[in-house]
């Protein structure tokens, strides 16, 4: 029986799986009925949610115990962000009190893309010469 690492759980898995639940939790949610944001203002939440998922999902697989989730990170990362994303707006249009909007969607793509940028930066400035 292999050992479970409680640092890997712990410092990388508990915290995407906490946000994803959170994501969850606020689709569920009447919002409209008890919380009235400005026009687009939810737009800038969409973004937000899954701007800070891609990058927790990035740090969670890369550091997966399966060699097949470290190897393929970012393409897991992003193609899980985008499908959870699309499953949550389907699972608004079951809920009477909510209901399913593209726009929604695209804000989500769109902090998906933008954290994905900002990784790539980051790497990027952060990469050592070969040699050092």
């Amino acid at each position: 029986m292999q050992k479970i690492n409680n640092h890997r759980i712990i410092g990388y898995w508990l915290p995407f799986i906490v946000w994803i639940i959170v994501i969850l939790m606020g689709a569920t949610l009447p919002i409209g009925h008890y919380i009235h944001m400005r026009r687009g203002i939810d737009k800038w939440v969409h973004g937000f949610e899954f701007f800070v998922l891609i990058l927790l999902a990035l740090r969670a697989f890369s550091h997966a115990r399966q060699a097949l989730f470290r190897r393929a990170f970012f393409f897991v990362s992003i193609l899980f962000s985008v499908l959870l994303g699309l499953f949550v707006e389907v699972y608004q249009s079951f809920l009477p009190w909510r209901r399913m909007d593209f726009a929604d969607f695209r804000a989500d793509i769109a902090g998906i893309a933008v954290a994905s940028f900002v990784f790539f930066v980051w790497r990027f400035l952060n990469a050592r010469p070969v040699g050092d």
